[in-house]
């Protein structure tokens, strides 16, 4: 298959990818819900918690279903190394 190098401007080409990919009036939507922080809150498993951009190195306490999870969000190296 060959490629072709074609400038299209987005309010053009936007619709007809929409449209193929089941999105209906895709401008008729009042705003886009952007994320404002990037700080998330991290709950430790020690107890307390973190706001933080990254996560913690703690373990963290993840809720999944009502659940608590034991989450360690950086790869550790064995014992050995």
């Amino acid at each position: 298959m060959e490629r072709l190098r074609v400038n299209i401007p987005l309010f053009r080409w936007f619709p007809t990818f929409a449209s193929k990919h089941g999105l209906q009036n895709v401008f008729s939507q009042p705003s886009l819900h952007v994320q404002t922080t990037l700080f998330k809150v991290w709950h430790l498993a020690k107890g307390g918690s973190v706001s933080a951009i990254h996560p913690p190195t703690e373990d963290l306490k993840l809720l999944l279903q009502g659940e608590p999870l034991l989450a360690t969000p950086f790869l550790q190296k064995s014992g050995g190394e």
